[in-house]
C-alpha cells in the first residue's frame, strides 16, 4: 500500500486511467500512510463508538472503509488530496480532499462516502503522529536543559 502501480492511456483525447499493474511503482506518497493495521484499529474503535451512539449510517460507512483496507484499497497522497484506488471499478481512481470525493456517491451529492471517512480518519492519525513527536521533542528539549543545569551547577559547585 502507499503508491498506485502504472498509467495506461486508454484515449489520449480522454486522458489516463490508472490501473493495478503490480511490478511497476508510479511514484512516492507525498506523506506517509500509516500500516493498514493501525487504520483498521482506529476504524474499529470508531465503530464502537458510532453503534454505541445508534449511528447507523456511521457504522455501515466504517464497516465499508474497514472492508476495502482488508481487501487491499491503494492509497496515495498528491498534494494534499488522498488518492484511492477502487476495488469495486479495477482502474478508477478517486480524489479526496476538503471539498469531497470524485466517486460516484461524492458526486452525486450524498453526505459521506467511506472515502471521505477514510481521509478524515488519515488526517486525524497524523494530527496524532505530530502531537506525540512533539511530545517526544519537547521532552527530550527539556531532558538536555536540564543535563546543561546540571554540568553548570556542579561546575559552580567544584569552583568553590
Amino acid at each position: 500500500m502507499g503508491h498506485f502501480n502504472d498509467v495506461s492511456m486508454d484515449d489520449p483525447d480522454e486522458g489516463f486511467t490508472l490501473a493495478t499493474r503490480p511490478s511497476v511503482p508510479l511514484a512516492v506518497s507525498d506523506q506517509a500512510i500509516p500500516p493498514a493495521a493501525d487504520i483498521l484499529a482506529l476504524a474499529t474503535e470508531r465503530r464502537t463508538t458510532a453503534e454505541r451512539h445508534d449511528d447507523r449510517p456511521g457504522v455501515r460507512q466504517l464497516d465499508r472503509l474497514r472492508m476495502s483496507i482488508v481487501s487491499g484499497a491503494r492509497l496515495h497522497w498528491v498534494l494534499g488530496d488522498l488518492m484511492v484506488g477502487s476495488i469495486n471499478n479495477p482502474g478508477a481512481v478517486y480524489a479526496v480532499n476538503r471539498a469531497g470525493c470524485s466517486c460516484p456517491n461524492g458526486l452525486a451529492g450524498k453526505a459521506a462516502c467511506w472515502h471521505v471517512c477514510l481521509f478524515d480518519l488519515l488526517l486525524d492519525m497524523q494530527e496524532e503522529a505530530a502531537a506525540t513527536a512533539d511530545m517526544a521533542a519537547d521532552s527530550a528539549a527539556e531532558r538536555a536543559t536540564m543535563g546543561r543545569r546540571l554540568c553548570a551547577a556542579r561546575r559552580q559547585y567544584q569552583e568553590v
